[in-house]
């Protein structure tokens, strides 16, 4: 494959995955909290995380149990360049753990971080009177969405053959995922259909192509 298709794979699957769907959200939850004047914070850290994730797996490649290592090194290079604060090794380190894992694994931030969604974005990353980190989910968003502008502008460009091949085989291990589900439930499909009825055996539907 040629660097230019390379590249257009590369631009399609932004724009009819990562844009259409993970930015738009985030873009819809930002505009309905500021119209409603809601204040909540779980749906925009998930989403935001899971874009730091897939921004880091474009960069660093999507190996299993390197999801800390990735996420860690697009907040401290790319967010960094947005707020010098992100640079912060424990800061970083903080965003991972306590708010990122806490809020995917026990749907609650842990010890160590206030999570915030008022308007008021000036203590963003500093400490609070409690002495934990304060986290705007506003700020956080914006800042996400920045900083992968300024991936897309100066990394993706510039490197399509690695951005390439990390999202092509991160599709290619989702897609023989999705074909190994296939098959186990053709298997448990048959074995009822041959006990209990003399309907024909549905056909595997094809997985997407790559």
């Amino acid at each position: 494959m040629e660097i230019e298709e390379k590249n257009k794979y590369i631009k399609n699957y932004l724009k009819n995955y990562f844009y259409k769907w993970l930015i738009k959200d985030i873009k819809i939850i930002l505009k309905i909290m500021k119209e409603k004047k809601l204040e909540f914070t779980l749906p925009i850290i998930l989403l935001v995380c899971a874009g730091i994730d897939f921004s880091g797996g474009l960069i660093c490649g999507f190996q299993p149990g390197s999801v800390g290592l990735r996420s860690k090194k697009f907040i401290k290079e790319w967010m960094g360049r947005i707020n010098y604060l992100y640079r912060d090794e424990a800061m970083s380190e903080v965003i991972y753990d306590c708010v990122r894992c806490g809020s995917v694994h026990r749907a609650m931030y842990k010890q160590g971080v206030e999570i915030s969604s008022d308007n008021s974005t000036n203590n963003h990353l500093r400490l609070s009177v409690s002495g934990n980190i304060v986290i705007n989910t506003i700020q956080f968003a914006n800042d996400f969405i920045k900083a992968f502008r300024i991936v897309r502008k100066e990394y993706i460009q510039n490197n399509i053959e690695n951005v390439y091949q990390n999202l092509y085989e991160m599709v290619r291990d989702s897609n023989n995922l999705t074909n190994r589900l296939r098959v186990s439930n053709y298997t448990l499909e048959a074995v009822y259909y041959s006990g209990t009825s003399t309907a024909p055996l549905p056909e595997p539907s094809r997985a997407p192509e790559e």
